[in-house]
């Protein structure tokens, strides 16, 4: 009897070591999937931005019967329409290969400090060659770069409808 005892104490731990090794395997094997997956992530926001600019700029949501772009969108489920309206503006506002540098968030709160800077200058000049606290625009935080647009904002002079709230 002692031995049956010993016999499964030897197959149980043979089967745990089995398990784990499997399961250290398939760890391996999702991580490489993880890291073949995020260098297309990241060359897939941009090829998204196109496709939805192209829907919008040729008003192709209403072949579907729908109004309006966040119409088609909230219909289909495809995509959030700030999300949306976010990889548009990279689209139209940064190319592709400064985008893709730089990735959709901070691309795009560059693009809110571009707009909110008095000086004529674009998010990929930004990413480029400009600086947001101490450091180079294109590897800057992005709360760094909203909180820089935000400054730059509230130094504009105020509306009548501004100065009225």
């Amino acid at each position: 009897m002692a031995r049956a005892k010993g016999g499964e104490a030897k197959l149980i731990k043979a089967t745990k070591a089995l398990a784990l090794e499997i399961h250290r395997k398939r760890l391996k094997a999702l991580e490489g999937l993880i890291r073949r997956r995020l260098a297309t992530v990241v060359e897939s926001f941009y090829d998204i931005g196109e496709a939805l600019t192209e829907i919008l700029r040729r008003k192709l949501y209403a072949v579907g019967g729908h109004a309006s772009l966040e119409a088609y969108l909230t219909a289909t489920k495809l995509i959030g329409i700030a999300q949306a309206m976010k990889l548009i503006a990279i689209v139209r506002e940064v190319p592709r290969e400064v985008a893709l540098a730089a990735g959709p968030e901070r691309s795009y709160a560059l693009i809110g400090l571009a707009k909110a800077t008095p000086e004529p200058d674009s998010a990929a000049e930004l990413i480029a060659s400009g600086t947001v606290a101490g450091q180079p625009a294109a590897k800057a935080p992005v709360r760094a770069i909203t909180a820089a647009a935000k400054a730059e904002r509230a130094k504009r002079p105020k509306t009548a409808a501004a100065k009225e709230r």
